[in-house]
């Protein structure tokens, strides 16, 4: 049975490291063939404004906390509690769908997609998640395995 407290959800230089990584090549790519520097010039205006903006959202929001309880793997942002169905499980990043009840249109519109890296809660703490998140794949596995109907040749 996985036991684990509530464990603070931290920044992480993994995860900020491979988007700047991305929008720089990203930039440098369209810079060079296609548009003028007024162009750029608004472009980085808007992105240093946006990036701000988007550090002062997250830290009003407050902190993110994940930990895993008897009904399983959950995420918790303010007072919303919400179930995770792992995906993906490696040495890097753990990647989970919200479990929620949501209609099947606006999940293929817009998928919750939760990540979590190594770096961003305690190594302990990590190596259980990824442990529950391996198992809990495996059971999903297992299950849609049983729940496809073997095929009967007939001898006819």
């Amino acid at each position: 049975m996985f036991s684990l407290k509530t464990t603070r959800l931290n920044p992480s230089k993994i995860g900020i490291a491979l988007w700047l990584l991305f929008a720089g090549c990203c930039a440098l790519l369209l810079r060079v063939f296609w548009f003028p520097p007024w162009f750029w010039w608004g472009l980085l205006i808007v992105f240093v404004f946006g990036f701000l903006g988007l550090i002062v959202y997250r830290r009003a929001r407050g902190p993110i906390y994940v930990g895993i309880d008897e009904f399983g793997a959950f995420w918790q942002e303010e007072q919303r509690i919400e179930r995770l169905t792992f995906v993906r499980v490696n040495g890097v990043q753990l990647i989970a769908t919200l479990a929620s009840q949501e209609t099947k249109l606006r999940r293929f519109f817009w998928p919750s997609y939760r990540m979590i890296y190594r770096d961003s809660v305690p190594y302990e703490a990590y190596r259980l998640l990824r442990s529950y998140g391996a198992q809990q794949m495996l059971r999903q596995h297992t299950k849609k395995a049983q729940d496809q109907p073997t095929e009967q040749t007939s001898t006819d």
